[in-house]
């Protein structure tokens, strides 16, 4: 389980566009402004916190219904052609 991020600077709205992207392929996009906001980098690691929550959450229901991901299995979510 890995979260993905990227981080964009938007000059002229004086801010951040962060991408976390979660080991499932889910892509959540966060707009943090930086003069409004005291604590960009805590913002991020909330948001990196609730996405791994959730992506424990949704592994151990899939398991415990006997759901196996070949792609995941693998660590390659991005190989699934079904997953797209």
């Amino acid at each position: 389980m890995s979260i993905q991020k990227q981080v964009q600077f938007i000059a002229h709205e004086h801010a951040e566009r962060v991408i976390l992207t979660d080991s499932f392929g889910k892509v959540h996009e966060l707009k943090i402004n930086l003069l409004a906001t005291p604590d960009p980098d805590a913002v991020i690691a909330e948001a990196m916190l609730r996405m791994e929550q959730d992506e424990d959450r949704v592994r151990a229901i899939a398991e415990q219904r006997g759901h196996r991901h070949p792609a995941l299995e693998a660590g390659e979510p991005e190989n699934c052609k079904d997953c797209g």
